[in-house]
């Protein structure tokens, strides 16, 4: 079975493309927060190349940013999961 395309119809896909990717389209630009979120990603990553071989320092810095992550974007709920935390610890001990 063979497909045929016709060359315009392959011309204008690839100009879609094209449009896509490289001019600003406002349905698809990221807003403040998104932003924010994308360097933070970055900075998390940056940041765990130099601990990825230690466990614990792993683990701490996982937990740690993990909480800033969570306390930037729900506010005060950071205590409530710190309560819910803790009380699951000390009720499952």
């Amino acid at each position: 079975m063979v497909f045929r395309v016709s060359t315009q119809r392959v011309v204008s896909l690839w100009l879609k493309y094209l449009e896509f990717s490289f001019f600003v389209n406002r349905a698809f630009t990221l807003n403040r927060k998104e932003m924010l979120s994308f360097f933070f990603l970055c900075i998390f990553l940056i940041g765990y190349s130099f601990v990825a071989d230690n466990p614990k320092a792993r683990n701490m810095y996982i937990m740690l940013l993990s909480f800033y992550f969570y306390y930037k974007t729900s506010g005060w709920f950071l205590g409530l999961l710190i309560f819910t935390i803790s009380s699951d610890y000390f009720f499952s001990r």
